[in-house]
């Protein structure tokens, strides 16, 4: 029996790195024009591993995840895997002391944790006692409220039982009323939470997921299937976004009518494996851990390559994709400085008499400041965070 090269299978692969090629290829040709530089560099450089607080250059890492940055307080959490899979301790880097950052211990927070999670709720859904949600799997799942101080660490209650539900929860987001959106990883479900008040009951409703295990884009979401869902994000339209890990795609659930659909289309795949996906709303973009690289992907759907590689893992500072990561588990937006647009917004105030000849705006616009992102990057294998540094001129 013979066989054919060119089967209906291999065709569609190979339309489908073509396409992925060509989404890199124009998002790259957008930031060459845009002139922009990305710099990857380790907040903790020391060799040796460990938990040791104190100012940063001094501080250790064991196997930093979930990141989350407070851009009103400066203060980024971690949890840190340390001591054992049974004493995870919840870890904070104070950005604002001097003379460099300090690396404290949320306290309280330190003994048979697990597997675990931590969101920070926004500030105009916070409470003298909810400053945090945070997940923990040791035994059987459980959600807790902490505040802010880590004095206070309140289990939450829920309508129904939790302890199946709970028990492998892999990512955890917040939309724009409040509402805690969790993945349940092993048992392929999208569930919402609507917390009630300081101690009163929280009410966990399945929105999406058939529970098999497959990949399955529906209009019904009931009906559609994920595989091991990891991270989440959610937009500023209250769309969410679903890193489906072992499909290797981006899945995408629509705020108004439930559909599930693949974002930015079916055939883009995340060859590394997917980990996690953060929005920034003030550029539209998404980032994305792919193991051991970080992808930007706008919201028309360009995708490209910023920094790390697909295939190479390591431990190296440096520009780009000469950087190395290993096995990236989380990442933050830590801040993002928009000087361009701040200054167009004050010349567009200028009084009417303030007369600009054509052209000269952009010329202006042209040397002014540049927009800086800058992420922070949970690297768990190489025992630090890194930073990276978007710079677009």
């Amino acid at each position: 029996m013979s066989t054919s090269s060119s089967s209906p299978t291999l065709k569609r692969r190979q339309s489908a790195t073509d396409d992925d090629n060509q989404d890199d290829d124009e998002m790259k040709k957008h930031l060459k024009t845009q002139r922009t530089t990305v710099v990857v560099t380790s907040l903790v450089t020391q060799v040796e591993t460990g938990v040791k607080n104190g100012p940063l250059s001094q501080a250790l890492f064991e196997e930093p995840s979930s990141l989350i940055h407070d851009p009103i307080s400066n203060i980024t959490y971690f949890i840190d895997f340390s001591e054992g899979f049974e004493k995870d301790q919840v870890r904070c880097i104070d950005h604002n002391a001097k003379p460099e950052p300090l690396v404290t211990q949320l306290t309280n927070f330190s003994t048979n944790w697990s597997s675990s999670l931590i969101l920070l709720i926004p500030e105009r859904f916070r409470t003298k006692q909810r400053h945090f949600i945070a997940y923990n799997n040791y035994y059987a799942g459980r959600l807790y409220s902490i505040s802010s101080d880590g004095q206070q660490v309140i289990p939450l209650l829920f309508n129904v039982t939790t302890e199946v539900i709970l028990y492998n929860i892999s990512g955890m987001s917040i939309d724009s009323i409040g509402r805690v959106v969790i993945v349940d990883k092993h048992r392929h479900y999208i569930h919402i939470i609507t917390l009630g008040l300081e101690n009163e009951i929280c009410y966990l409703t399945t929105i999406a997921g058939n529970g098999r295990g497959e990949y399955l884009n529906h209009v019904d979401p009931f009906k559609a299937g994920f595989k091991e869902p990891h991270g989440i994000c959610i937009d500023d339209d209250d769309h969410i976004y679903v890193v489906d890990r072992n499909n290797h795609r981006i899945r995408r659930m629509d705020s108004k009518t439930g559909a599930i659909t693949t974002f930015p289309h079916e055939q883009l795949l995340f060859q590394g494996g997917p980990q996690c996906i953060v929005w920034e709303s003030q550029t539209k973009v998404f980032f994305v851990i792919d193991l051991c690289s970080i992808k930007m992907i706008s919201k028309n759907g360009m995708v490209s390559s910023i920094a790390g590689s697909d295939t190479t893992p390591g431990c190296l500072d440096g520009a780009g994709e000469n950087a190395r990561f290993r096995t990236c588990s989380s990442l933050a937006i830590e801040t993002v400085e928009h000087y361009s647009i701040e200054w167009v917004n004050y010349i567009q105030e200028l009084p009417v008499f303030c007369y600009w000849p054509p052209g000269l705006l952009n010329v202006v616009l042209h040397y002014l400041p540049p927009t800086t992102i800058s992420l922070l990057v949970a690297d768990p294998y190489n025992s630090t965070i890194r930073r990276v540094l978007i710079t677009t001129l």
